[in-house]
């Protein structure tokens, strides 16, 4: 028998990967994603696990960052809370 899990909240941490890249500096490309309902990997999750998305994810944005963000957001997660962080990688 399978049981059905559920979460309280899906919260994905990470880089330009993880926050929807591009959205945010081009008007165009936020019409297109709303007006063709485009969804990017973390919402596609979340709607999987039918948990709400919470992203702490900004373009740019180094480890330090994202732990710091991490570290702060802590106090806020519920238990069955899912956490995706994704690395980023300096050049």
């Amino acid at each position: 028998m399978n049981q059905r899990v559920y979460y309280n909240g899906l919260w994905v941490f990470g880089d330009s990967y993880s926050a929807k890249a591009g959205l945010a500096d081009n008007e165009d490309l936020r019409k297109f994603y709303k007006k063709y309902h485009v969804k990017d990997w973390a919402e596609l999750l979340s709607d999987e696990l039918q948990a709400p998305l919470q992203r702490k994810a900004m373009g740019g944005a180094g480890m330090g960052w994202i732990m710091n963000e991490l570290i702060h957001t802590l106090p806020y997660m519920k238990p069955n809370d899912i956490v995706v962080i994704s690395d980023t990688m300096y050049t």
